[in-house]
């Protein structure tokens, strides 16, 4: 999808394009420029399925563009994730599959340790849609996860901190799983 209206009607992405358009111009020469509908058709897709690339220490290393891993859907409780060995792109199931249907493939666009608030703003913002998923639609975890103790007793930490141990075991073992998972997609950039 090109979100063309949504972008037309976004000032940050319409001077993003306006910049754009003004580098071709300079590049190609006016003459040669697709009409201003098809400008604003690539760069709206360009922008909304474009995937940051990572290193190795997550760190930023470039932008591609990768046309099969571009038809998965966001959900904020995704069922795949996205990693990089260089510049191909990996699409790993987070959990066994009953079929290969990438409409059942749902990775997270965004940073999964946001508020629901801070979620959906992104979303909005980056993506032009609203999440409807169902941590989404439940506050129970958002009160959860920014939860404070006022005066926890000795009793309270063991508890908490038990429980934090359990739950990077748990992050451990997905991460084992998910490393040797038999399902995932290699796609090359073309970008």
């Amino acid at each position: 999808m090109s979100h063309e209206e949504e972008i037309k009607n976004d000032l940050q992405r319409s001077e993003e394009l306006a910049t754009l358009i003004l580098g071709l111009k300079l590049f190609i020469g006016e003459k040669n420029l697709p009409s201003p509908n098809e400008i604003v058709e690539i760069f709206g897709k360009m922008v909304i399925n474009s995937y940051c690339i990572y290193s190795g220490d997550l760190q930023v290393i470039g932008t591609g563009l990768y046309l099969g891993a571009s038809v998965l859907d966001h959900s904020c409780e995704p069922n795949a994730v996205v990693t990089f060995n260089g510049t191909t792109l990996y699409v790993r199931a987070l959990q066994d599959l009953d079929e290969l249907d990438y409409k059942r493939v749902f990775i997270s666009y965004i940073d999964q340790m946001a508020t629901t608030q801070e979620r959906l703003k992104t979303l909005k913002e980056q993506y032009y849609f609203v999440c409807q998923c169902q941590r989404c639609n439940d506050p129970k975890l958002d009160i959860l996860m920014t939860k404070t103790v006022e005066c926890a007793t000795e009793e309270d930490v063991a508890k908490v901190t038990e429980e934090s141990r359990r739950m990077v075991e748990l992050l451990e073992k997905k991460k084992r799983k998910m490393m040797t998972h038999q399902l995932y997609w290699k796609c090359v950039s073309i970008v």
